[in-house]
Formats: structure tokens, sequence, C-alpha cells
């Protein structure tokens, strides 16, 4: 087994655990409080240190100014800001780092999730379910057993939900039991399958 293969199966398990770690909360905050881009990078970074090693490494290469900075005595004192208004290049780099993890973390978290800062609070960054499918769900999940798929068809549709979207989450088996129970499962990803063939 090569080094590629080991790397993307540890990804796999490390990033899934994640995931899990993120629907078992119902959403996950990782930072408020602070929009500064040195709060940020401290509260992000370890995410993908945990679950993306080399990916972690490779931002550290490519920002590693940055990390110098915030690594230094003068900034772990207290000296540094945390904007980075010291060093017009430093402050960029640090934005670009800021954007890069915001783009990864969307990436690792759950379909169902989407990695932002909170609608009413601009400072407060984590996942946060995505509200169609909150909605949907809300709405399926009240009806109980007595829901036939079409029903459930129709739900989903209202609440304007992307039907390769549906089929995705329902693969990953991030929506709720009674998709199954209906049937719905079978019917989405056969319609998705279909449209995409």
């Amino acid at each position: 087994m090569n080094d590629d293969m080991v790397h993307m199966e540890y990804n796999k398990q490390e990033i899934d655990a994640f995931r899990l770690e993120i629907e078992q909360q119902q959403g996950m905050i990782l930072s408020s409080g602070t929009m500064r881009p040195g709060d940020l990078i401290e509260a992000f970074f370890p995410i993908v240190e945990r679950v993306d090693p080399r990916k972690a490494a490779e931002l550290k290469r490519k920002y590693g100014d940055v990390f110098i900075y915030m690594y230094s005595p003068e900034y772990s004192a207290g000296i540094g800001d945390g904007w980075f208004y010291d060093d017009d290049n430093l402050a960029e780099a640090a934005g670009w780092l800021v954007g890069d993890l915001f783009d990864l973390l969307n990436e690792y978290g759950p379909d169902a999730y989407h990695f932002s800062a909170s609608e009413g609070d601009g400072a407060c960054y984590g996942y946060f379910l995505d509200e169609r499918i909150a909605a949907a769900d809300y709405e399926i999940n009240d009806m109980g057993g007595s829901l036939d798929i079409m029903d459930a068809w129709e739900i989903l549709q209202e609440h304007c939900i992307d039907v390769d979207d549906i089929a995705d989450l329902i693969r990953e088996r991030l929506t709720m039991a009674c998709y199954e129970d209906c049937d719905l499962a079978e019917y989405v990803v056969s319609r998705s399958d279909g449209m995409s063939g």
C-alpha cells in the first residue's frame, strides 16, 4: 500500500469521525466573540491538523510567515494584535489563510451542515444545519410512520432541496431514519441517478 493510499484512509477515518461528532452535537461552534484573523486561525487550524495532517503541513509551508509570526514569543505574550496591522503583506496572507481554512472546513463537514458565521452573530463561526434540510426533516419526522413516499417527496420539493443533494445525504446516511421507513431513499436515489444518466 503506497503512502497516498494510507493517507487517504487516515483522512477518511478522521473526517468521518469529525462529521459524526458534528451530527451528534447537531452542529459545532469553533470560535465566537472575535473576527481577528489570528484568533480564527488559532481556532480553525487545529481541526485541519486533526483530520488532514498533510493539508495542514501544506498550509504551514504556503503561509510560513503567518505561522512564524503567530508562534513567536511576542505574539504568544500578547504583543501581536491578531489583526496583523503592522505588516500589510502578513495581513493579506493571514486573510488568505483564513479563506483557505473556511474552504477546508466546509469540505470536511457533513453535507447537511455548512461552515459559516452564524446568521445572528457575525463573530460566531461553526457548523450549522442547512435550514432547508432542518425544516424538511422536522416536517417529515413530525408526520412519523404515517408518511408515504409521495408525501415525503412533496415536502422535500417544497423546501427547494435539490434531488442530488437529497440523494447524497441519503447515500451517506445523514438523513432521518423515517426516510428509509417510507422507501424514500430508494426513490430519491433512483430519481437522482435517472437525471444524471
